[in-house]
């Protein structure tokens, strides 16, 4: 189960996208619970079930929700060499309400730009490390369409945070 695999249908894009945001959230520590995409109509939903780490204060919490928000384009990017898709697009709307609520409590530590750049390297940094973790729960969901306990697990089990990240 190499990563050699290529999404080939825009459910398979929906899998590799949501099997980034997954990475992402198990290297940055977090609890993640099941991973499940669906077809209704027209529109793929995918959801990532996580938890984050009950130690994290406001501010810290919403800059990790952000990177494990990137996490999704970054697999669709690196994988895929795909830059644009509706998962991008409403992860894009809700990294936009995140960085409100950071604004919302007062000056931001670093310049909005710098924080969105820090998350975006960090998850694509994250995800070239864990490529075959992605592909290997990207090819289960695709086949499945709800992954989660042990299989989950069991995947995500190596997962780990690059040196550089």
């Amino acid at each position: 189960m190499g990563f050699a695999w290529k999404p080939k249908t825009e459910m398979d894009f929906a899998c590799l996208h949501e099997s980034g945001h997954a990475v992402v959230a198990k290297a940055a520590g977090c609890a993640v619970n099941r991973v499940m995409v669906r077809q209704e109509g027209e529109v793929r939903i995918g959801i990532t079930d996580y938890q984050l780490p009950t130690h994290l204060s406001f501010a810290p919490a919403r800059a990790m929700e952000i990177g494990i928000l990137h996490g999704g384009k970054a697999a669709e990017s690196t994988i895929a060499n795909r830059d644009s898709s509706r998962g991008i697009l409403q992860d894009q709307r809700d990294i936009e309400r995140l960085i409100s609520q950071l604004q919302m409590m007062g000056p931001l530590e670093f310049t909005e730009g710098e924080l969105l750049e820090h998350c975006d390297s960090r998850a694509r940094a994250i995800v070239r490390a864990n490529k075959v973790a992605i592909v290997k729960l990207a090819k289960l969901l695709s086949k499945r369409g709800l992954v989660e306990g042990q299989q989950l697990q069991a995947i995500l089990s190596g997962v780990s945070l690059p040196q550089s990240a």
